[in-house]
């Protein structure tokens, strides 16, 4: 940190930032001086958001990849985890590495927009291995079907809304389809061997698969 009284012309603003982020919790956005006393620092606290398995254990990760603790076990629920990629070692205050770019990019958009809809909490997994097909499971066992990484924004908001609803009407398996920007589609068939490829992209959500007739309408 910078001590108080500390003369602004012989304060090393890189040691100052290095010294800050040594804390893998605190992201230094910027930081300058301000004429003729004055060091102003703007910062962001980083926050889990995610882990990813590793040697035996977790990485626990924000939403940008970086790596807030590293951890023997995941207590249940606590973090969804992210599968389908396989990282290198990494340390508390590093950025995960060895993960595709594309599948990186894919997990950041994911986990921000999930987190800006709260609905990280209502998921178990996120699983990357096909990022054409984007697929998460809730903890009671509902497949959601992403479909391709396309509007993930308006996706997550009809997340955050349909599992809730579907619990509600004591829906917790099956497969929730969130393939487009419409309504989401409710089925109450087991995923098959993780191969079906449910409604078309942008279906309306009408029905509701296997429910038929006599299911919920839609999802949310």
């Amino acid at each position: 940190g910078i001590g108080r009284g500390e003369n602004i012309f012989k304060t090393s603003l890189n040691e100052a930032r290095r010294n800050l982020e040594s804390d893998p919790l605190v992201e230094v956005l910027g930081i300058s001086r301000v004429f003729p006393d004055k060091i102003t620092i703007e910062i962001r606290q980083r926050k889990p958001h995610a882990a990813v398995a590793w040697l035996g254990g977790y990485a626990i990760i924000d939403e940008r990849g970086f790596t807030l603790d590293v951890r023997d076990s995941l207590p249940a629920g606590q973090y969804p985890l992210v599968t389908g990629i396989d990282i290198e070692p990494t340390q508390r205050g590093a950025a995960i590495q060895g993960v595709d770019s594309k599948k990186m990019a894919v997990m950041q958009q994911l986990l921000t927009a999930l987190q800006k809809e709260q609905a990280l909490a209502f998921v178990s997994e996120i699983n990357l291995a096909d990022t054409e097909r984007l697929v998460m499971l809730t903890a009671e066992g509902l497949q959601i079907d992403l479909g391709r990484p396309a509007d993930l924004d308006v996706k997550a908001k009809w997340v955050a809304s349909a599992v809730p609803e579907l619990r509600k009407q004591g829906h917790t398996s099956g497969i929730l389809y969130v393939t487009g920007v419409n309504s989401p589609v409710y089925s109450a068939g087991a995923p098959s061997s993780g191969q079906d490829n449910g409604p078309g992209e942008g279906d309306q959500a009408g029905g509701n698969g296997s429910e038929g007739e006599g299911g919920p309408e839609n999802a949310a």
